[in-house]
């Protein structure tokens, strides 16, 4: 079972497949926040933000639209980059 909607909702859909024991995957709203720390490989972090965005064609929600980085990963100039 895969759905994308709100909490309520996949609440339900979870409690239904848990009777059968069926596999699930449920988007539930979320921003798919990337987190960067200052140890990253910033050129992987980079590469890795600009394929996931686009990635399944806005068919699952993980496009990663929240950027969540430390402040020597903002002094690296990562910020400028998006």
């Amino acid at each position: 079972v895969s759905i994308t909607c709100d909490v309520a909702t996949g609440n339900k859909v979870l409690q239904a497949a848990a009777k059968t024991v069926k596999r699930t995957h449920l988007e539930l709203g979320g921003k798919a926040p990337f987190i960067i720390f200052d140890d990253a490989d910033i050129d992987a972090v980079v590469a890795g933000i600009l394929t996931f965005g686009y990635y399944n064609a806005g068919q699952d929600c993980t496009a990663a639209c929240r950027i969540y980085a430390d402040a020597g990963v903002i002094d690296q100039g990562v910020a400028d980059t998006f």
